[in-house]
C-alpha cells in the first residue's frame, strides 16, 4: 500500500534541485554584500551596526612607507583592524584612560599614535578623551602627518563614511621611561587640563 504522503524519487530530485539553486543564490548574494562591505560589521547590542574596520589606503600606505616596520602603533578603535591588515605592523588599541596613557605607551613600547575623525570624534567617540589629551600636549606627542581619506568608492553617500581625517603622532622620548613620581604628576596635569577643557565648553 502506497502512502499518499510519501515523497517519490522524482519529487526528491526536484527538491534537491531547488535546494542547490537556493544555495547558489545565497552564495551569490552574500558574495555581492561582502564585496561592497568588505571591512565587516558588528552589532553593539543596541540594534546599531558598527563598522569594525575602515579602508585607510592613504594612511596605511604612508605609515608603511615612513614608519619603521618594527615600531609599535597605538590606534583608535575602528582603525586598528585595517592598519594591522594593510601594514602588517604591531598595532594595539588606543587606551581609553588618558591618566594612564603614558604608562601603557611605555608598557607596550609604543612609538606612534593614530586616530581619526569618524570613529574618535564624530560617530562613536571611541577613546575620545585620550585622543584629545594627545592633541592638547604637543610637548609629549608630535603631530607628524594629517591625512584626508576618500572612501567614496567603498560606501554609498547616505552611510556618512565617505570621508575621514587621520592624524598620526610620534611619541616623544621624554614621554617614556618615567618613574612613579612622574606618573602621578602627569595624572595631576591631566586632571587640571580636563577641568580647564570643561570650563571652556561651558562658556
Amino acid at each position: 500500500m502506497i502512502d499518499d504522503n510519501e515523497i517519490t524519487e522524482e519529487e526528491w530530485i526536484e527538491i534537491d534541485k531547488s535546494l542547490r539553486i537556493t544555495a547558489v543564490i545565497v552564495i551569490f548574494v552574500v558574495s555581492i554584500f561582502y564585496l561592497n562591505n568588505a571591512y565587516g560589521w558588528v552589532c553593539d547590542g543596541c540594534g546599531r551596526k558598527i563598522m569594525i574596520g575602515m579602508p585607510e589606503p592613504k594612511a596605511s600606505e604612508w605609515i608603511a612607507s615612513n614608519i619603521p616596520h618594527d615600531a609599535g602603533i597605538m590606534a583608535g578603535q575602528g582603525y586598528t583592524i585595517a592598519l594591522i591588515y594593510m601594514t602588517d605592523m604591531r598595532v594595539v588599541g588606543l587606551y581609553g584612560k588618558p591618566e594612564k596613557l603614558d604608562f601603557m605607551l611605555d608598557y607596550y613600547n609604543i612609538s606612534y599614535i593614530v586616530f581619526g575623525y569618524t570613529f574618535t570624534f564624530d560617530k562613536f567617540h571611541l577613546s575620545e578623551e585620550s585622543a584629545r589629551y594627545v592633541q592638547a600636549h604637543p610637548e609629549k606627542y608630535e603631530l607628524i602627518q594629517t591625512i584626508h581619506e576618500d572612501y567614496s568608492q567603498f560606501f554609498e553617500e547616505e552611510t556618512g563614511y565617505r570621508e575621514d581625517t587621520i592624524w598620526i603622532y610620534r611619541v616623544l622620548e621624554n614621554t617614556k621611561n618615567f618613574d612613579d613620581g612622574d606618573y602621578m604628576l602627569d595624572k595631576e596635569v591631566y586632571k587640571a587640563w580636563l577641568k580647564e577643557e570643561e570650563r571652556k565648553n561651558k562658556t
